[in-house]
């Protein structure tokens, strides 16, 4: 999965390309203004072809790469935004994989 990231102005945009699950194909998906558009592939030159057709379209109206957003330093591991850390109960006996 790689996600990129596009400013003009004071808009924002990001479009994320992966591998849908189960090998069946990839996803593109834009999100802008809190709405998020998926379009599915079966095969890679399809999804690549119409990616370069987007960025081309973005580019002409404006539209810049910018680099992802870095989170501050606090000293620890980065952390995904939607998952909550919460203490372990004394005693836990949690299963290591």
């Amino acid at each position: 999965m790689v996600t990129y990231f596009l400013t003009r102005g004071r808009e924002r945009r990001s479009y994320q390309v992966r591998r849908r699950p189960n090998d069946e194909g990839y996803e593109l998906v834009v999100v802008e203004n809190e709405r998020q558009v998926t379009e599915r592939f079966r095969d890679l030159p399809g999804l690549l072809t119409r990616e370069y057709q987007l960025l081309q379209a973005w580019q002409a109206a404006g539209w810049r790469e910018v680099p992802a957003p870095q989170p501050e330093d606090d000293g620890q591991p980065p952390q995904p935004h939607n998952i909550r850390r919460y203490p372990l109960e004394r005693g836990f006996k949690g299963r290591r994989e």
